[in-house]
């Protein structure tokens, strides 16, 4: 699927991936029959050699910033909040917060698209019927936070993963990197 040989070195392999989501991603290919699929299909193929290569491993566990108890009363810890759901609230500007959250996708998936200017970030997540795109836009504020809203889309024909772990999740990794 993703048109290597066994034996490619990891960047090459990881090299192919972005090239093919790249030209396939539904965002680029919207005209493009079965994009979502082909997608999915780029996706789970590249997780198989991920997690085979070891390159799925977490970075270093930091404390959790977040519930993922989703809708309800905001949620807090030491230097994050996740606020109704589907915002996540980092104690920095948003051009650190933005770096910080790139890290954290990445960590949960691969970035699939970045744009600094515009404070948005695109994950895709998960692999076959399952995999979902997280769309993550970032909006600094006067007092010096950030806020990034987050939405999930699925990609495959299963339904997404829910919003509140994979925002916990966010949070907490992102958290460790400010």
């Amino acid at each position: 699927m993703l048109g290597i040989d066994a034996g490619t070195e990891w960047q090459e392999v990881r090299a192919a991936y972005r090239r093919l989501l790249r030209r396939h991603h539904p965002d680029v290919a919207a005209d493009a029959t079965g994009a979502g699929m082909t997608t999915a299909r780029i996706v789970a193929a590249y997780g198989t050699l991920r997690a085979a290569h070891g390159a799925h491993t977490a970075r270093t566990p930091h404390a959790a910033v977040a519930s993922s108890e989703g809708r309800g009363a905001p949620h807090q810890g030491d230097g994050g909040t996740v606020d109704e759901g589907d915002t996540l609230v980092l104690p920095a500007p948003a051009d650190e917060a933005f770096l910080a959250l790139l890290d954290a996708v990445q960590d949960v998936g691969e970035a699939t698209y970045v744009d600094a200017d515009a404070g948005l970030l695109e994950t895709i997540v998960g692999s076959g019927a399952g995999a979902c795109s997280l769309v993550v836009s970032l909006q600094g504020r006067a007092n010096g936070t950030t806020e990034a809203f987050v939405t999930v889309e699925p990609l495959g024909q299963g339904p997404p993963p829910p919003l509140a772990p994979l925002l916990a999740e966010l949070a907490r990794r992102a958290r460790g990197r400010l």
